[in-house]
């Protein structure tokens, strides 16, 4: 068996040294940015009883990996400080979503904001039964209902469209699903329109088109010009 020399022995383990370096990188996992960025809150209901589709929703957002929090119609007046707060320490789209009264509170919210500086990039709303006027802060805004006949004149089992403020430049969507086959689905009442996957399907396509990064970058370097 030929006798390798200290010179020979040292350049073989150099080179399997740099051989298990360059495999060891090769394999190494590659942490790709995040697709989406920013926040969803959403509001529940009077109660809290009802609004189980906020719950599904932001199970489907935690599974994507977008930042959001479930908040109750009492704590909705409380957590706009916060909301403003953290939004200057960490830009990102912010979304509102909120379902019959907590609808209500979500354009109540967006109020609120306005008043710290704080843009809406996107509103979802499932039919909201008192509503103010969306305000001029909010970009856009996506308003689910269906209108319930009679039942209209019962503010706590109707449905109604959104107004914008006047002189606003909002881009806002009534949706009414009676006007739409595929979405008006006969067991569809105010207290589980939320909850329905499709109509849901629906609200998450939209948040997901806000809190896409390179859409959000998009419009960040243009209202910079």
């Amino acid at each position: 068996m030929p006798v390798l020399s200290k010179r020979s022995l040292c350049l073989a383990l150099l080179c399997a040294a740099g051989c298990m370096t360059l495999s060891a990188r090769r394999e190494a996992p590659i942490n790709a940015p995040p697709e989406f960025a920013g926040k969803v809150v959403l509001v529940r209901s009077v109660g809290g009883v009802n609004s189980l589709g906020m719950d599904a929703l932001a199970k489907q957002l935690k599974a994507i990996g977008l930042a959001n929090e479930v908040v109750f119609y009492s704590q909705s007046r409380f957590i706009t400080d916060r909301i403003a707060n953290e939004q200057q320490q960490s830009p990102g789209p912010l979304v509102l979503v909120g379902h019959s009264y907590g609808a209500d509170a979500a354009v109540r919210m967006a109020h609120s904001l306005e008043a710290r500086g704080v843009v809406v990039d996107l509103l979802v709303t499932f039919d909201p039964v008192t509503p103010p006027r969306v305000p001029k802060n909010v970009a856009r805004a996506i308003n689910i209902y269906r209108d319930q006949g009679a039942w209209d004149k019962v503010p706590m089992w109707r449905g109604v469209p959104l107004q914008a403020e006047p002189d606003s430049h909002i881009q806002l969507t009534n949706l009414n699903v009676r006007e739409h086959p595929d979405l008006n689905f006969a067991n569809i009442t105010h207290s589980n329109i939320d909850d329905n996957s499709i109509i849901q399907q629906e609200a998450l396509r939209q948040i997901l088109r806000t809190c896409k990064m390179n859409a959000f970058a998009d419009a960040t370097m243009s209202s910079r010009k």
